[in-house]
C-alpha cells in the first residue's frame, strides 16, 4: 500500500480493539440506574487511529472479501469454546437486553469480535452483511424481540450519515425508511439507548435532525458524536457529544 494511501488510511479509523473498549464501557452503563452522564469515560489508550469521517471503499481493507457476508452472534465469555454461531431466524427470539451491531467495513473486524468474547457480558453481536441493506438488516435482527435497553451502532460516519450495510442511513433517506425504523420501538424498552459510533455524524444541522428524528421514530435516546471519535494525540475524543434524552 502506497506510504500516502497507508498514512490517510491510519488518520481515518479507529482500531478494533480501542472500538471494542469503547462499546465495553457504554455496555457497562448498565450495571447501575444513573443515567445523568452525557458522555461514556475511558481510560487513555495509545495513540491508534480513527473512525473514518469519510465514505471508505471496502475494497481498501484487507480480507474485505471474507466479511461481505458475515452476520455472527458473540456468546458470553463461559461459552468460549464454542464457534460462533450464524445468525438465523431462532436469533430474534433471544431476550439479551443488550445488541451490539457492526458494519463488515470495520478493519480489525475478527479482533473486534475477539475482545468483545471475552467479556462476560450477555448481549448478542451482529456483523451487517455489506451485500445488504443495514437498515433491512437491523429490522430484522430486533424483530421478535422486546425489553432491548441499549442498541450499539458501530460504522464509519461523515456529516450527516452512517455506513449500514450497503447503504448510507441520512437525513435525506430516512423517510424511505421511517415505517420500518419505527417497528423497532416495539422491541426497545422504554429507556432505550441508541449509541453510535462514527466520526462526524452529529456535525452539522442534517445529522442532528437525524439523531433527532431516530429518537422521534424509535423512541429512544440516541447520541452520537460531533467530531472526530478516538485518541486525543489524533484530533479524536471519546464523547458521544449530541444527545437527544439522557444517555
Amino acid at each position: 500500500m502506497p506510504n500516502r494511501i497507508r498514512n490517510w488510511w491510519q488518520t481515518c479509523l479507529l482500531t478494533a480493539d480501542e472500538a471494542a473498549l469503547r462499546v465495553r464501557a457504554a455496555v457497562a452503563k448498565s450495571d447501575h440506574p444513573a443515567r445523568s452522564s452525557k458522555s461514556l469515560i475511558l481510560n487513555d489508550l495509545e495513540p491508534r487511529v480513527l473512525f473514518s469521517a469519510t465514505p471508505i471503499d471496502p475494497a481498501m481493507i484487507p480480507g474485505a472479501d471474507e466479511l461481505s457476508a458475515t452476520v455472527v452472534e458473540v456468546e458470553p465469555a463461559e461459552d468460549s469454546g464454542q464457534d460462533q454461531q450464524l445468525a438465523a431466524s431462532s436469533a430474534t427470539e433471544q431476550s439479551s437486553s443488550e445488541i451490539i451491531v457492526i458494519d463488515s467495513s470495520l478493519p480489525d473486524l475478527q479482533q473486534f469480535l475477539d475482545d468483545l468474547h471475552q467479556s462476560d457480558r450477555d448481549r448478542d453481536v451482529f456483523v451487517l452483511d455489506a451485500n445488504r441493506d443495514g437498515v433491512d438488516q437491523i429490522t430484522e435482527i430486533l424483530s421478535g424481540r422486546n425489553g432491548v435497553e441499549s442498541l450499539h451502532l458501530v460504522s464509519h460516519g461523515s456529516d450527516g450519515g452512517i455506513q449500514l450495510g450497503n447503504t448510507w442511513l441520512t437525513d435525506d433517506n430516512l423517510n424511505a425508511y421511517a415505517g420500518q425504523i419505527s417497528m423497532w420501538q416495539g422491541s426497545l424498552s422504554s429507556e432505550s439507548d441508541i449509541l453510535i459510533y462514527g466520526c462526524d455524524l452529529a456535525s452539522g444541522a442534517d445529522g442532528q435532525h437525524l439523531i433527532e428524528s431516530l429518537s422521534v421514530l424509535t423512541g429512544a435516546d440516541v447520541a452520537a458524536s460531533v467530531d472526530d471519535t478516538g485518541h486525543q494525540s489524533l484530533g479524536g475524543d471519546w464523547d458521544l457529544e449530541y444527545t437527544v434524552g439522557q444517555i
